[in-house]
């Protein structure tokens, strides 16, 4: 079974000549284990096996059950579609707090069970003023010291992937100027047996460029 490209769950069945199919499937916006979870507890008679999760799931089914099946995944998923909507939703969890800016934290967030649509990880947002920032070796992204725009003093390192493209020669913001708005993600960055406090970006904008003053 096929769906458009994020849009419905892409599922493919492998044909054989066995009398079991087997399939896996991606989506991103349906949870993929709970559609089939559903199929299960809707249809006990099914011969078939699944495990998964909200992205990615895999099947084995009867083949005499394949019409059944197809016809009841449809309505799982349009059942769950009518939970959460089709669009990628951004679950914010507001601003974080400088002092909170700690391994600490992120070892805790590292931690946490998180999955699903419902209960993501943590994404903050809030204004920084870009101390620094610098194009990365191997690929188009940008790593950014950022300082909390209202109180300055401890900065954080964060990355922002893919954020320039072929086209982009300088970085989209200046260093000692711009302040931007930005959700991140906290977390731990492991490198050659370090471990270093680190965010990801997930969007940024320039909020404003701070003004600048000259003596008379």
């Amino acid at each position: 079974m096929f769906f458009p490209p994020r849009r419905r769950p892409d599922s493919e069945a492998v044909d054989s000549a066995t009398e079991t199919l087997k399939g896996s499937g991606r989506s991103d916006n349906v949870h993929l284990r709970d559609a089939l979870a559903l199929v299960a507890t809707w249809n006990p008679e099914l011969r078939m096996q699944f495990g998964g999760h909200a992205r990615a799931a895999g099947l084995s089914l009867h083949r005499d059950d394949l019409d059944i099946f197809r016809a009841s995944f449809a309505k799982a998923v349009a059942h769950l579609l009518t939970l959460s909507p089709l669009e990628n939703r951004s679950w914010i969890d507001g601003e974080l707090p400088a002092d909170s800016w700690s391994m600490e934290l992120a070892e805790w967030i590292e931690q946490q069970p998180w999955g699903g649509q419902m209960f993501p990880e943590p994404t903050f947002r809030q204004a920084f003023l870009v101390a620094g920032i610098r194009q990365m070796k191997g690929g188009p992204h940008l790593k950014l010291t950022l300082q909390d725009a209202r109180i300055g003093g401890q900065g954080i390192e964060m990355v922002w992937f893919n954020s320039m493209t072929n086209r982009d020669t300088l970085p989209p913001f200046e260093a000692g100027g711009d302040i931007i708005a930005a959700d991140y993600r906290l977390t731990v960055n492991r490198w050659n047996g370090q471990r270093t406090l680190q965010g990801i970006i997930q969007q940024a904008k320039r909020f404003r460029t701070r003004a600048t003053t000259r003596a008379a």
